[in-house]
């Protein structure tokens, strides 16, 4: 998951390539989706490009995963437990107790 600031940037692009090359494989790219409460964004289009572009171009395939279900919160990452309703999963941090 790419977020801005975090970890979409040349240097990180440079680590990946170096963790996976002589690996078979294929990355996914998933630019972080908006959720409300949390600190993080969306790195920008042009930034999530040139990520990508230097994954390919060090011969890893590469694709970058298009955005569905954020309308109605249902994209990577937005699944969560929101205002206290419904089921938590395990992901979903414990309340906090007095």
């Amino acid at each position: 998951m790419l977020i801005d600031g975090v970890n979409d940037g040349p240097q990180e692009a440079r680590a990946l390539v170096h963790l996976l090359r002589g690996l078979r494989g294929h990355v996914n790219l998933i630019p972080l989706n908006p959720v409300e409460g949390i600190p993080f964004t969306r790195p920008p289009i042009p930034r999530v490009r040139v990520f990508a572009a230097a994954v390919k171009n060090a011969g890893i395939p590469v694709t970058v995963r298009i955005e569905r279900g954020g309308e109605i919160q249902a994209a990577c990452g937005q699944l969560r437990l929101a205002d206290g309703l419904g089921r938590p999963s395990r992901w979903t941090p414990a309340p906090a107790t007095r």
